[in-house]
């Protein structure tokens, strides 16, 4: 597990480091300016000359919340591609794990939708790239389609259900065959 994504900066091409780390310490300024914000409105309220020009601080306040939520929401999402190891999924997005493509979200927040599963998720789940282990090698999907490749038990449910003629097997039983 890395504390460390590597990005490219929007329009350098540039590549730098942004760590979750670096990311909740943003936060946490972000949650410094509210209070300062809060306190330069109370120290208005007090008179009654100025009390009316502080009605924007509210707002003020409440959209450096926001940004500081979003902060470190950004954090946790990067700390969870940051776990991806070597042996997960190579998924763009995410699935249930035990249902496959399955999955809705809104407001930052996802769930299984097949019957009984019950499964949540606290983030954007379908939205970030797949950190399930791969479990199966399947051939037959994607641009070259002689060609194995990894994918966890969620994405390979979807694999079956969308594309004929895939081949999927085990990677227990793949490390003992021959390709």
């Amino acid at each position: 597990m890395t504390d460390e994504y590597r990005v490219i900066v929007h329009g350098t091409g540039e590549l730098t480091d942004v760590t979750p780390a670096q990311l909740r310490e943003l936060a946490g300024r972000a949650a410094e300016l509210v209070d300062a914000i809060e306190a330069a409105r109370a120290g208005l309220a007090g008179d009654c000359h100025t009390r009316h020009t502080g009605y924007r601080l509210a707002d003020a306040a409440g959209w450096a919340r926001q940004v500081g939520a979003d902060l470190a929401a950004t954090a946790q999402d990067l700390a969870r591609l940051g776990s991806r190891g070597p042996a997960t999924c190579p998924a763009e997005w995410g699935c249930c794990p035990d249902h496959g493509g399955t999955l809705r979200s809104s407001g930052g927040r996802c769930w299984c939708t097949a019957p009984g599963c019950g499964r949540t998720w606290d983030y954007d789940r379908d939205g970030q790239p797949c950190t399930e282990p791969a479990a199966y090698e399947v051939r037959g999907v994607g641009d070259a389609p002689d060609v194995w490749g990894l994918l966890c038990a969620g994405h390979t449910i979807t694999a079956r259900a969308q594309v004929d003629g895939i081949e999927v097997r085990p990677l227990a039983a793949a490390a003992g065959g021959a390709r």
